[in-house]
């Protein structure tokens, strides 16, 4: 493992394409901004390995209510499908949702 000491507004990179910069520390606390390729998952270690708690929905039930939601959308209006949202056209949104669904591995920028 590698240890740096970084102040606030300093940065580093990971193979050119990550960007991790310390927003502000105090008091054992630190404010971390990332910035990585759309593709790459990003989340917090509690978040990956920790249970759901009762009467929330998992990511993966998540993952499956909205790609059922954008395919009904999709038929209702097949038209909709080239619509651009953040980048990502409705089309684009429902494949990417198959893939993780699919793969049941996150990999990608929250949607």
């Amino acid at each position: 493992m590698l240890l740096l000491t970084r102040r606030s507004g300093e940065s580093l990179w990971i193979n050119e394409e990550i960007k991790v910069l310390l927003v502000a520390s105090d008091r054992g606390s630190a404010r971390i901004g990332i910035a990585a390729p759309r593709e790459m998952l990003i989340s917090r270690t509690e978040l990956l390995f920790s249970e759901p708690e009762v009467g929330h929905a998992t990511d993966s039930q998540r993952l499956k209510s909205a790609r059922h939601a954008i395919s009904k959308l999709l038929q209702l209006k097949p038209d909709l499908a080239d619509v651009e949202v953040d980048g990502w056209t409705v089309g684009e949104l429902l494949k990417e949702l198959d893939s993780r669904n699919q793969g049941s591995q996150p990999h990608g920028t929250a949607l």
